[in-house]
């Protein structure tokens, strides 16, 4: 059972202002998180347990990303550089397992337990309808224990506030968000007050200028940030138990009525 280590409080990160110096109790933050997470399995219960989802190992954690930035996959990177450190160079091509795709699902792993499926739309379709965004959100609610929202803050698409409303709907939990920060403070903090006003607590601030990188190579970025992504990543994981709790006490309540 994934316990949290420390309080969670809303995320205000300011990642374009210089980082302050790492101190001791931080870097042992970070060892502790990335041995948590690169260990993680899901034990006692399985949300999965009446075989009625589509994953295939229940002991696998998916974390859902409803890609409104069209910049998903170097998202992903930025995770990894988190989880693994700042290496500038890692060869991912060698392992088949690292990235796969599923219909317009793209999945990539962080680890041998925990991986990322990414659903890009694009705000750059003229129309977006309700019934298109519930037919793709469903189908990602379906396989993922925890869901992330990515939005560029340059271009907020006109149907961020559907996509929020539904996935929370699906989910039973309002995602946690990503900000593309492309842009200048006001827009960024515009950005910020428009997904609090839809049900957003959970903020975090990614620069662009960390992601602007080749599929196999690592952005660099301080411990500090390093930090905030291993905090939200150890949050997926807290979820992800959340739901398997609920799922299996729903299953022991049918199993006693009947």
């Amino acid at each position: 059972m994934i316990i949290p280590s420390f309080v969670y409080t809303t995320p205000d990160c300011e990642w374009f202002k210089m980082a302050t110096p790492n101190s001791e109790t931080d870097e042992t933050r970070i060892s502790e998180l990335r041995r948590e997470i690169l260990s993680y399995r899901l034990t006692g219960v399985s949300r999965f347990g009446d075989g009625s989802r589509g994953a295939s190992d229940p002991d696998k954690l998916d974390i859902g990303l409803v890609d409104l930035g069209e910049s998903g996959s170097s998202v992903v990177s930025a995770l990894r550089c988190a989880l693994h450190g700042a290496a500038e160079h890692m060869n991912y091509d060698d392992d088949p397992e690292v990235l796969s795709s599923s219909g317009e699902q793209e999945v990539e792993y962080l680890t041998n337990s925990v991986s990322v499926v990414s659903r890009t739309i694009s705000c750059r379709n003229n129309v977006i309808s309700k019934d298109y965004l519930l037919d793709i959100l469903q189908g990602l609610a379906e396989r993922v224990g925890a869901c992330l929202l990515l939005v560029r803050a340059s271009l907020v698409p006109y149907f961020t506030s559907d996509v929020i409303t539904l996935t929370t709907r699906l989910t039973g939990r309002s995602p946690i968000s990503i900000i593309l920060c492309d842009t200048g403070k006001n827009d960024i903090d515009r950005l910020k007050e428009y997904l609090r006003g839809n049900g957003i607590d959970d903020i975090y601030e990614l620069p662009d200028h960390n992601i602007h990188h080749g599929p196999n190579i690592m952005p660099r970025m301080s411990s500090e940030k390093q930090l905030e992504l291993l905090e939200m990543l150890h949050r997926c994981l807290v979820y992800n138990e959340d739901l398997a709790t609920a799922r299996l006490t729903e299953k022991l309540e049918v199993v006693s009525i009947r």
